[in-house]
Order: structure tokens, then sequence, then C-alpha cells
């Protein structure tokens, strides 16, 4: 099977990620991410996946509602692109996303360098094009990744509920302690200190300074250790330590 062509000129990238090639072109007023079966092309506020099977080719058209947010995964560094499915960006989409080849094969490093130049570059095009967007992480592996994104005074979480196969927002968390957890009704509680977040069990669990508890998420497609990171980030945003500031510059 033949790989995708891309248009001739304008600004180009390529990365070596786990299985393939990722390209990326950037033209005057488009952004397109090529792998040799799948296509991503972003034009005048258009997203548009074409997928190639075996006998035919399959095109998607989105006219984009909301944000679209180019996710690192931490720690695997994954790269992925979501888009919201409404306006206030209460539903979200894994649209396109790339595994870096195993730091232990031979020139893996440079892989995983090159994989990072595309990003930072994909980040600055889609903003040239769309407009700026905060910085966003992804958690966990395979199809049930967790999408976390840091605006100014706020972080939304994003997972896919118990028996439905939309990721939709289930936790915010503001850098004043207020906490709102997306079941149903909205519930709403302040947590103190980053050391009212915590992990117990599949849960992420909010408690007052006595130790009481005010709150729990249910978080139960990611492991231990990624939901130990997303309540160490949760925690720094209600309350930064003192080099939280020198890591974000860095993008940890």
């Amino acid at each position: 099977m033949a790989p995708f062509r891309g248009n001739e000129g304008g600004d180009l990238l390529e990365a070596p990620v786990a299985g393939a090639t990722l390209r990326l072109e950037i033209g005057p007023r488009s952004v397109t991410l090529i792998l040799p079966t799948q296509r991503l092309i972003v034009a005048e506020g258009v997203l548009t996946l074409v997928t190639r099977g075996r006998r035919r080719e399959r095109r998607e058209s989105i006219k984009l509602p909301g944000p679209l947010w180019v996710a690192r995964d931490v720690p695997h560094e994954d790269l992925a692109v979501w888009i919201a499915q409404d306006p206030r960006a209460v539903r979200v989409r894994r649209v396109m996303g790339v595994e870096p080849r195993p730091l232990i094969d031979e020139g893996g490093l440079d892989a995983l360098r090159a994989l990072d130049r595309l990003a930072l570059r994909l980040r600055q095009a889609l903003a040239a094009v769309l407009g700026p967007s905060p910085r966003a992480i992804e958690l966990g592996r395979g199809l049930d990744k967790l999408l976390v994104v840091e605006h100014e005074d706020h972080t939304d979480c994003y997972q896919r509920p118990l028996f439905q196969g939309e990721a939709g927002r289930s936790l915010t968390v503001s850098a004043d302690g207020r906490v709102v957890i997306h079941e149903g009704r909205p519930i709403e509680l302040v947590v103190r200190s980053r050391y009212g977040i915590t992990v117990l069990g599949d849960y992420l669990r909010f408690s007052d300074p006595s130790g009481l508890d005010l709150g729990r998420v249910s978080i139960p497609w990611i492991d231990r250790e990624d939901r130990l990171e997303l309540a160490r980030r949760l925690g720094e945003r209600v309350e930064p330590r003192p080099e939280a500031a020198h890591l974000a510059e860095r993008g940890l």
C-alpha cells in the first residue's frame, strides 16, 4: 500500500514513530499530519480526517465547534490531537495519535527528539491558523486515555464514563481550590492544599485539612501511577510548590 503524498513546498518536518514515519506539512493556511494510512488536515476552521483501508478511503470533515489540543502523554511521550465536540468543550474526541519508537531501539533517542521538535512546530502552526490553546497532556494507555487541559486558572480532566463511548469533562480543579465533579448533577467542594488531593484505589479523593472526606471521583481506566501523577498535577494547581513555575516552563 502506497503512503499518502503531501503537497510540495511549505514547511515540512518528519519524525520516526512506532511502526511508521509521521510527517508534518505546514502551508500558508493549513496544517497537515500524515501517516501511511491516515491523514489529518486543518484548514479554515475545518478538520478533515482521511483513513485509508484495504479497499477504499474514508473521509470525514468536521467544522470545529470548539478548541483543538495537541497533547503529549506522561510519561510515555505519545503525541495526539484532540478536539472539542461542542463549543463549551463538554465532550472531546481523540482524532489522531502516535507512539514514539522505543528508546532502546537503535536511534530511539534521536527519534524522540525529532518527535519533540515536530510536536512544538505543530502547536505553533495550529495556533497560527486557529488561535492559541492551553497546554494538554494525556494519561493512560490504549483507547482509554485521560485528557488533562491546563488553562490559566483551572484544569479540566476528561475521561470516558463507564458503559459510554465518548469522553467527557469529569473534573475541574481551579487555582483557588474549588473543585467540580461532573457526574450527573455537578458536585462542588473546596480543597485548601495540595495534600487534600490523594489517590484511594481507583478514586481521586478530596479532603479537608483534618482529613475529612469531601468527595471522590472514579478514574478506573488508568494505572495507579497515572492517578498519582494526576493527583500531583491537580495538587500543584491548588498549591504550587516553589519549583512548579520552573517545571511548567519546561513543559513538565
